[in-house]
């Protein structure tokens, strides 16, 4: 509209100039004076159209972009946990109200964001995991949102942002040895939190589902096969066949996964020889990604034939493909790919309704 409305004063002075041209020659030159009015009111019309259109073209992005409703984030418990080498983890968790019957669902971001990715942009989609009975845990993996160590800029109340401050930087840099430390250090220290809360009553560990999302994928799968790999106490005999296992268990508590744009691997962490394992454990699988996206479809196609899609005797394991190209947490975003639906009747299903009782997981031999 601006850019109309300068070529229309221009032209405009342009023309006024030539008429003030033609009455000081006093009408010498008709012919010439008569085809300069001609083009002078020819171009006054055509400014005058885009004007109009100027109206329209530039008006209607502006319509279209009209703030959308703002959805108020979530205020949960802010906790500051321990990884086993004392980096510090950040998570945000919010407890369920239904005890020792509450499945629990642990969130992870995309590379480079935190849990505002959960406790901001799909608010809407936690407070539905809440009013549905979960416990909550959103967490910030090492080097991400306020997961860094004190005394650092990133380390003030602005979180990822960090600001400048008078504080030293921290080095964001993810290194091999960062995202093996998120396998073996972050999610382990969440895990800890977690188990501490089912001691206490107010949740069951033993119904745990983890949401991943692009990077962290990978390192939900391995996380996952190692928590199933531990061997329970050896407070009671062994089961015989066919018989329960009165062993109080250490993990095996991850019942279901779900993967949004996953990627097969990270520096340090791959899943060549995680996925063989984990196609064998009695771990449901969701798998979401976007037609559009170039970077993670093949990726994601991939993971569920490795895991046995197609095969008829592969039970809970998923495949979803969804419009567009919106990658990882983003396709919660967009309600019309009801990928927040699909997601929440995947848990209820795999988690949520397992007929699995509360058990307390203290080692009879620390009794």
């Amino acid at each position: 509209m601006n850019i109309a409305k300068t070529i229309f004063r221009r032209v405009t002075g342009w023309s006024q100039a030539v008429d003030r041209r033609r009455t000081h020659d006093g009408g010498s030159h008709s012919r010439e004076a008569q085809r300069s009015k001609t083009v002078v009111v020819a171009i006054r019309r055509a400014v005058a159209v885009v004007c109009v259109l100027g109206l329209v073209s530039w008006a209607s992005p502006v319509r279209a972009q009209a703030p959308k409703a703002k959805v108020a984030p979530l205020k949960g418990e802010e906790r500051m946990l321990a990884a086993p080498d004392g980096w510090p983890i950040h998570i945000t968790y919010f407890p369920s109200e239904r005890g020792k019957e509450a499945p629990v669902v642990i969130l992870l971001h995309m590379k480079g964001r935190n849990h505002r990715s959960w406790t901001h942009a799909n608010s809407r989609f936690v407070r539905r995991l809440i009013e549905e009975g979960y416990a909550v845990v959103a967490v910030d993996l090492r080097k991400h949102g306020k997961s860094v160590p004190s005394g650092t800029a990133a380390a003030s109340k602005k979180g990822a942002g960090g600001g400048k401050s008078a504080k030293s930087a921290v080095d964001r840099t993810l290194r091999a040895a960062d995202f093996q430390m998120m396998v073996l250090g972050d999610l382990e220290a969440v895990k800890a939190f977690i188990l501490q809360e089912h001691q206490n009553g107010k949740l069951n560990v033993r119904k745990l589902a983890i949401i991943a999302a692009e990077m962290s994928a990978p390192l939900a799968i391995n996380f996952t096969v190692n928590d199933w790999a531990k061997p329970p106490y050896n407070d009671a005999p062994a089961p015989r066949p066919g018989m329960p296992d009165a062993r109080t268990p250490r993990g095996q508590d991850v019942q279901a996964l779900v993967l949004l744009s996953p990627e097969n691997s990270v520096p340090g962490v791959s899943t060549s020889r995680t996925i063989p394992v984990l196609k064998a454990l009695p771990v449901a699988v969701f798998i979401g990604v976007a037609k559009g996206d170039k970077r993670d479809r093949g990726t994601a196609k991939r993971l569920y034939s490795q895991l046995g899609g197609g095969n008829p005797n592969r039970k809970g394991l998923y495949f979803a493909e969804y419009p567009g190209n919106a990658r990882g947490t983003d396709l919660l975003l967009i309600p019309q790919l009801k990928t927040d639906a699909h997601v929440l009747g995947f848990l209820k299903k795999h988690v949520a309704s397992l007929d699995i009782p509360w058990r307390d997981r203290r080692s009879r031999l620390l009794e």
